[in-house]
C-alpha cells in the first residue's frame, strides 16, 4: 500500500512537469504579465521552488539583514523542516508593537503562496518595506507543508490535511504553527493558498468552456462565533479597500468561494459555497483565538507554471496593501484585540448551515474570449442559519481520565485547574439526540483530580462542545459523557 501511495505521488509530479497545463492563448490577455517588485526561485528557475532553493534564498536574505531571527521547526514525518522568520526592528521583537503572523503552503500542491512570502520576507528584511518595522513585527512560516511540497500533494506525508488540523493538532506541522502562535501572541493572522483555476474544473457550466476570472480571492473567518467587531473591521476596513486598491493596480479580486457544484440539469444554477465554518481550519481557528484573521487565495491551483509572475506579484502587492493598513491602524487594532480578550460573549453557536442567494459571477468564455456573467446561487456563512445556540458556561469540567483532551488543551495554551476535593455540583451533561446534542441538568459528584477549564475564550467551546465540527470529544466514542458544563445556576 505504501509503495502504491509513493508511486501515485511520483506519477503526479511527473505528469505535472512532463504534461504541464497550458492555458489557452486568448485567455492570457486577461492576465498580462506584470513588472515584478521582487523575484523568487520559481521565476528564474522555471520550476516551483524546492526546499533547498527556498532555504538558500532565505539564508542569503538573513545574512544581509539586521532585522531577522531564524529558526527551523521540525522535523516533519519525512525529516524536513519549516523555516521560521521573525522580522523586527534591529531584532527587537517588542510586544508593544502590532504583530502579524503569516503562513503559506499548508497544501503542498499550492506552491506560489510560499514564493509570495519569500519575496515578502526579502522586502521586509532588506528591501523597500523595512520602514514598516518601525511599528510592526512579523512572524513568517513560508512553507508549512514541506513534505507535501516535495511530493506535490495536498496533504502531508501522513495523508492529513494540515489546514483542517488546527483544533486536534494531530500533525507535527499544525502543532509547530500553534506553538509559534502561543509564544508570540500575534494580533493578525494571514494564511495564503491557491484556488482551483483550470479549465477542466470549470467545464460544463455553460455551453462553452470557461475559466475563472479573479486574480485573488480572500476571506475572513466564517465560523459564526468569530467576534463580530473583528469581522466588521476585517471585512469593511481591510478587505473592501483592498479590493479597490488592487483594481487600481490592474488585479481582479473577490470574496473566496469553495467548493462549487456544477449545474446538474438544464436551467440549474452553478452553486458556490463561501468556505466552511469548521473551527479546525486555520483561518477560523486563529480567528477564534481572538485575532484579525484573513485568507488569501491566488489564482493558481491546477494550472502548473502558467501565469506565475502574475500570481507572485498579485500576492506580494496584496500583502503590501494589508501591511500599510495595519501600519496606519496599529494602535486601534491592538486596542480592539485587547478589549475583546475580556469578553468571550454570552452565547455559543454549536451548529449552523449555509444560506443561499441568487447572484451572478464573471467567468471567462474560452471560445468567445469575453467576460460572461453566469447566474449562481451563493451559499454564504456571512449571515448563517443557526441551528443550535448555547449559553456560555462559567467553566467546563473534564473527567481526569480524559488525559488526551487535557494534553491538547495545554498545547492550545488553555489553562486548567484541578479539583482538590470531592464536591457535588449541578452541571449540564451532553445527551445525544439524533445528530444533535441537548443539555440535561444533573447533580453529580465531582471527584478530586477532576479538571476544570475556566471559560474565558470562545475557542474553548469550539474545542469542547461535541456538536462543534472537529471538536476534541470524538462523536463516535464516549468522551462527551465525561465533559460537563458548569453555569453556576
Amino acid at each position: 500500500m505504501k509503495f502504491f501511495i509513493r508511486f501515485s505521488s511520483l506519477f503526479i509530479i511527473l505528469f505535472t512537469y512532463i504534461y504541464p497545463y497550458k492555458e489557452p492563448d486568448n485567455i492570457k490577455s486577461f492576465f498580462p504579465k506584470p513588472n515584478l517588485t521582487v523575484v523568487t526561485p520559481s521565476i528564474y528557475n522555471d520550476h516551483f521552488t524546492t526546499q533547498r532553493e527556498m532555504l538558500d534564498y532565505l539564508g542569503k536574505v538573513h545574512k544581509k539583514s539586521s532585522h531577522t531571527s531564524v529558526d527551523l521547526l521540525g522535523p516533519t514525518p519525512k525529516g524536513n523542516y519549516l523555516p521560521l522568520f521573525l522580522i523586527s526592528k534591529n531584532k527587537n521583537f517588542s510586544k508593544d508593537k502590532l504583530t502579524i503572523m503569516l503562513v503559506a503552503q499548508q497544501h503542498g500542491d499550492e506552491p506560489m503562496g510560499s514564493d509570495v512570502l519569500m519575496g515578502t520576507i526579502n522586502r521586509l528584511a532588506i528591501g523597500d518595506l523595512t520602514y514598516l518595522l518601525d511599528k510592526l513585527n512579523f512572524i513568517v512560516i513560508p512553507r508549512v507543508n514541506p513534505d507535501g511540497a516535495q511530493d506535490f500533494t495536498r496533504t502531508n506525508d501522513d495523508k492529513i490535511d494540515i489546514n483542517r488540523d488546527h483544533t486536534l493538532l494531530e500533525t507535527n506541522e499544525a502543532f509547530y504553527v500553534k506553538r509559534v502562535f502561543n509564544l508570540y501572541s500575534p494580533q493578525v493572522f494571514i494564511d495564503i493558498h491557491e484556488y482551483v483555476a483550470d479549465g477542466h474544473s470549470y467545464s460544463k457550466i455553460i455551453n462553452e468552456a470557461t475559466v475563472p476570472y479573479y486574480d485573488l480571492l480572500y476571506l475572513i473567518p466564517t465560523n459564526p462565533n468569530y467576534p463580530q467587531n473583528l469581522g466588521n473591521y476585517g471585512f469593511n476596513e481591510v478587505l473592501r479597500p483592498l479590493q479597490k486598491q488592487l483594481k487600481k493596480q490592474g488585479y481582479s479580486s473577490y470574496y473566496y468561494y469553495n467548493p462549487f457544484k456544477k449545474p446538474q440539469y438544464k436551467g440549474d444554477y452553478l452553486r458556490l459555497y463561501t468556505a466552511a465554518g469548521v473551527p479546525g481550519i486555520a483561518r477560523n481557528a486563529y480567528g477564534l483565538n481572538n485575532t484579525l484573521s484573513f485568507l488569501i487565495e491566488l489564482r493558481g491551483k491546477n494550472i502548473g507554471m502558467e501565469n506565475i509572475e502574475r500570481r507572485l506579484e498579485s500576492g506580494v502587492q496584496s500583502l503590501e496593501i494589508f501591511f500599510k493598513k495595519f501600519y496606519e491602524d496599529d494602535n486601534y487594532i491592538m486596542r480592539l484585540i485587547k478589549n475583546n480578550s475580556f469578553n468571550p460573549g454570552s452565547t455559543y453557536y454549536a451548529s449552523w448551515n449555509f444560506k443561499g442567494l441568487e447572484d451572478t459571477i464573471p467567468l471567462i468564455g474560452v471560445e468567445s474570449n469575453t467576460l460572461l456573467k453566469v447566474p449562481v446561487i451563493k451559499y454564504s456563512l456571512h449571515n448563517p442559519k443557526i441551528i443550535t445556540t448555547r449559553k456560555n458556561p462559567k467553566a467546563y469540567i473534564i473527567d481526569s481520565r480524559e488525559t488526551h483532551i487535557i494534553n491538547i488543551l495545554k498545547e492550545h495554551n488553555i489553562k486548567t485547574q484541578i479539583v482538590q476535593k470531592d464536591i457535588v455540583l449541578t452541571v449540564e451533561k451532553f445527551q445525544p439526540l439524533g445528530e444533535r446534542y441537548i443539555l440535561v441538568k444533573e447533580n453529580i459528584k465531582i471527584k478530586k483530580g477532576t479538571f476544570v477549564v475556566p471559560y474565558n475564550n470562545i475557542f474553548i467551546s469550539a474545542l469542547l462542545d461535541p456538536e462543534s465540527p472537529e471538536s476534541l470529544p470524538d462523536l463516535k466514542a464516549t468522551s462527551y459523557k465525561r465533559i460537563y458544563r458548569y453555569t453556576g445556576d
